[in-house]
């Protein structure tokens, strides 16, 4: 009778914490599950960890690079999984833009700063781009080579008009 007993208590307790497990078909919203699909298969609408398949859940699955539990951006991994980078569409740290890709003369360019002269980037218009609009140090403020002729104003010059 013992054995009776003692086995069906561990049938029980056995059910018992089945049921508590992420991947067997219930949810249980008390221990954190969002949905249960009766698996733990990722990227098939509801991950191993329970929770919908998505950006932000804690389960890299599809076409995500990172996923962190969070959608915080700047943290290394952004809101759109992808890492924390110049070029992923979000918008972090000391960039002044980003249209999601590292392409210049775009508007945006591969620095995630706005197309201008003095960005660092040597665009379409312009010969030199040395990050600054100072004068005199080898590329001037209007994106050309330091020279006379250039319409600046540098060094020993007396003028400059443009011509040579």
């Amino acid at each position: 009778m013992w054995t009776i007993i003692l086995s069906t208590f561990l049938a029980c307790a056995h059910v018992a914490y089945a049921w508590a497990e992420c991947g067997n078909g219930v949810v249980d919203s008390g221990d954190g599950e969002q949905c249960d699909d009766g698996n733990i298969t990722d990227n098939d609408g509801c991950d191993t960890n329970c929770t919908p398949t998505g950006c932000g859940n804690g389960v890299r699955a599809g076409a995500e690079q990172c996923d962190d539990a969070n959608l915080t951006d700047g943290d290394g991994c952004d809101s759109n999984c992808t890492p924390t980078a110049c070029g992923n569409g979000i918008l972090t740290g000391a960039e002044q833009c980003d249209d999601g890709n590292l392409t210049d003369n775009d508007g945006c360019d591969s620095k995630c700063s706005n197309t201008s002269c003095g960005n660092g980037v040597v665009t379409e218009f312009e010969q030199c781009d040395d990050g600054t609009l100072d004068d005199g140090d080898g590329c001037d403020s209007n994106c050309t080579p330091t020279a006379c002729g250039n319409l600046i104003l540098t060094g020993a010059e007396q003028c400059d008009d443009g011509n040579l």
